[in-house]
Formats: structure tokens, C-alpha cells, sequence
């Protein structure tokens, strides 16, 4: 049915249609879109509420421009919204910040893009109903965003003065989830002493001392992570082991020195997650037993672990290794109480023990190392689940049986090796015929 037949039972005031009609005309797209916006709405760019009396959602996803698209002020009028999302395609002005707190029912903002960095100056209302933040910007972090409501908030800055501190003063008692991008030291995060969930990604080569989490009582999950290409190198921070609820610890990169077995068996964790953090284990000797209980999931992965610091079969019931330096033989033990053991990648030994079919077949990854010998029955049974899970390897009954070891059960060459060899002989090729193309040029 055309929409113009709709128009006449059209219930969103004309005020409403303001700013809808500007981002039309912004955008170049027809402006028989807005006749009757809950009905001519093609790009899902807005929804309304249930009464179809009100825009209540606005989505600006899509844009057919390829430049950013600024966004009125006359956005201001629509009063009644509970959700924004500014996608990489538009941005708020300054003024944007100003009047946001008349959206007094405004549940959810994300906004991954800013043309105007925030200054000091700028004025941010928060409105009490914004309980989810999601921003993405440059300029300085509003401290008012740790006084509001705001229980969920996740912000990214770039682009600003990063030998500088953020001071927060007042503190937002509400706040359970943050996760903060970060060029400069924070003041006061501590402080929020509600927190459930806390994510850091460390932005240059800021150090992380200003930050006692002894304070973070009822924080359950805690991810650390170092920029790619940091060279600090600071303590690993003690006062963690204090976090008594916490389940969940991720470290991301290197940037802390030797953890110790000390701080591990204090916590309550069910999940230990590190990924290319080589300094963290460097030396480090574990006992048997270095947590308070048996993990749910165990992951160390491009670490440089060069042997099995850890029990692995009191230690979890999912195991990661993958992409480390482990040379050794498998351990002999009750494979029954895992469920997943993943040790891909690394420079493994021997063979496999029988006692590994205990485990469900389906996963378990050991490919990409020097195991040899006879696969286990349980595997010769299942080819194809074998064959995933087992190679690449030396084994005699599956896959290449061109075993390069001289013994099985020997450790394996140097790393490194057939590449060096490789490229000498690379070298020294490209050096003859260099000699034999100068000696042709001193003949003509």
C-alpha cells in the first residue's frame, strides 16, 4: 500500500520531523522518508515506540556520503529517545554534550566517533536515566562521566597530552562495568568501589603504579592489557591478590615483570587467561598447586613457556598452551578430568600416552610439534578427528611417517636450525651469482 496512504493517521509532531527532515536533506535521500517516520523508515535510521507517538530509538548507521556527517542541533527536540548510537559515519557537535541531559529517558549512547575533541571547557550533561556509555574520542576525558549513573562504561581517547593525570574527585557509586582506553594516569579509579568489571588497555608507555586494586572489593573480572609496542617493564601489582571475588584474570602483552606463585594462590580465580606475556614467566618456578582451587579454563598462549611450570592435570579442566616454546615429552596422568587440552605449536616430544584416550578426542590439539611413534587406538578410530587433532607430527600410522628425528623420544633440533641452514645456503647462492654476473661485465 503507498505510504502517502498512512500520512493522514501520522501521530510524531511536527517538531519531531525537524531534525529528521535535516538529516534527510544532509544525506541527499528523499524527503518523502519523514512524511510518516514510523512507516517510511528504509535505512532503520530511527524506530519508534510502540504508540508509534514518539522516535525513541535513533541508529544512525548508515550514510550514503563518504565524508563524516555533523549532527544537527535540532536533534535536541527529540526529547523522548532511550537510545543514540552514532556509528564511524557521524558525530555530535560540542553543543551535542550540552544538551544531552534533556534526554531524561535516554538509556544507551554510543557514540565511536568526534569531530570536536572535547575540551576542558565543554559543557556534558549526563542525564540521571544513562546507565550505558560507549565512547570513542579525542580531547580530554569529562570527569563527570565518573559522576553520573552510568553503570556500563566503555571509553576510548586518543590524541590527547598523555604526561598528564585525569583527577577524578567525585566518584560514581553506581558503576559496574568499565572498560578504559588510557594514555595518561588516572586518579582515583580506585575509588570505585562498586566495580564488577574492569578492562584497561595501557595506550603508550604509561605505567600502571597510581592504581591500588586492594580497594576493588567486589571486582569479578579484570583484564590488563599493554600497548603492542610498549618497553616498560613494572611490578607485577600485589595488592590483585586482594581482590577476593575475583574470577577472572587476562593479561595482554608484556609489561609485567615475574609474576609470583604467591599472588596466584591467594585468589578465587576460575579463569587465568595471558596471552604474549613472555616476562611474566621468565624464570619462574610454580609448585604443584598455585591457585586456592582447580581452574575452569587455562590459558597461556605466546609466552615463551619453555616447560610444564604447572601440574596441568590439578591445575584445570580447559588448558591452553598453544604457540609457546614447551620441550618436552606429554605428561603421564588422569587425562579423564579435562575437557579441553589444546598444546599446539610448541616443541613437544615422544609419544603420545595411552592414557590420553580418556580424554573426549574431539578436543584435544596437539599439532604443530615433534610427537612421534604410534597413534593411540582411540585416534585410529576416528582418521578425520585425528587428523585435525593430531598433525602436523611424526607419527608412523598417520600422517608422514618420514620421521626427521634419529630417535623418537630424542628432543628435538635446535629451533632455528633448518632456517639458518636455509638461509646460508640462500646467501651464499646469491653470492656466486653476483660473481659470475660481475665477471660476464668485466668479459664484454
Amino acid at each position: 500500500m503507498p505510504s502517502h496512504l498512512y500520512r493522514a493517521n501520522a501521530e510524531i509532531s511536527e517538531e519531531q520531523k525537524i531534525p529528521l527532515r535535516d538529516l534527510i536533506k544532509i544525506l541527499g535521500l528523499s524527503s518523502d522518508l519523514i512524511n510518516d517516520p514510523c512507516v517510511d523508515n528504509n535505512f532503520n535510521l530511527w524506530k519508534c515506540d510502540s504508540t508509534k507517538s514518539v522516535i525513541e530509538v535513533l541508529n544512525l548507521s548508515y550514510s550514503p556520503l563518504k565524508t563524516m556527517v555533523k549532527i544537527p542541533d535540532s536533534f535536541s527536540s527529540l526529547i523522548n529517545l532511550t537510545s543514540i548510537t552514532f556509528n564511524y559515519s557521524y558525530s555530535p557537535s560540542l553543543n551535542f554534550w550540552n544538551y544531552l541531559g534533556n534526554y531524561t529517558s535516554l538509556n544507551s549512547l554510543y557514540v565511536y566517533n568526534v569531530i570536536d575533541p572535547l575540551r576542558a571547557s565543554t559543557v556534558v550533561n549526563i542525564p540521571d536515566s544513562l546507565e550505558t556509555l560507549i565512547l570513542v574520542s579525542r580531547g580530554v576525558v569529562p570527569p563527570v562521566l565518573f559522576q553520573s549513573h552510568i553503570k556500563y562504561l566503555n571509553i576510548s581517547y586518543y590524541g590527547f597530552n598523555y604526561n598528564s593525570s585525569l583527577k577524578l574527585s567525585q566518584i560514581n557509586p553506581f558503576m559496574e562495568t568499565l572498560n578504559i582506553h588510557i594514555s595518561k594516569p588516572v586518579i582515583g579509579l580506585e575509588n570505585l568501589t562498586n566495580l564488577k568489571h574492569l578492562s584497561i588497555k595501557m595506550l603508550y608507555n604509561i605505567r600502571l603504579n597510581f592504581l591500588d586494586f586492594s580497594q576493588l572489593k567486589n571486582l569479578e573480572t579484570l583484564t590488563i592489557k599493554f600497548d603492542d609496542f610498549t618497553d616498560i617493564q613494572i611490578d607485577f601489582p600485589h595488592s590483585i591478590s586482594a581482590c577476593n571475588k575475583l574470577t577472572k584474570l587476562s593479561i595482554i602483552n608484556n609489561g609485567f615483570n615475574l609474576i609470583s606463585p604467591t599472588d596466584l594462590i591467594s585468589m578465587s580465580l576460575t579463569d587465568f587467561y595471558v596471552v604474549n606475556a613472555p616476562s611474566l614467566f621468565n624464570g619462574s618456578t610454580f609448585p604443584a598447586i598455585i591457585f586456592s582451587q582447580k581452574l575452569d579454563y587455562f590459558t597461556v598462549k605466546k609466552s615463551g613457556l619453555k616447560s610444564f611450570l604447572f601440574d596441568i592435570f590439578s591445575l584445570a579442566n580447559n588448558i591452553n598452551l598453544d604457540d609457546n616454546s614447551i620441550e618436552s615429552s606429554l605428561p603421564v596422568g588422569d587425562y579423564n578430568s579435562m575437557v579441553d587440552l589444546s598444546i599446539k605449536n610448541n616443541r613437544l616430544y615422544g609419544s603420545i600416552p595411552a592414557e590420553i584416550c580418556s580424554l573426549h578426542v574431539k578436543n584435544i590439539n596437539i599439532g604443530g610439534n615433534y610427537l612421534c611413534g604410534t597413534v593411540p587406538d582411540c585416534y585410529v578410530q576416528s582418521p578425520d578427528l585425528a587428523q585435525n587433532s593430531l598433525l602436523p607430527n611424526y607419527f608412523t600410522n598417520l600422517g608422514e611417517t618420514n620421521n626427521t628425528q634419529s630417535k623418537c623420544g630424542s628432543p628435538p633440533p635446535p629451533s632455528g636450525l633448518k632456517v639458518s641452514l636455509s638461509s646460508n645456503l640462500k646467501v651464499n647462492f646469491a653470492f656466486v651469482i653476483s660473481i659470475l654476473l660481475f665477471s660476464i661485465f668485466l668479459i664484454n
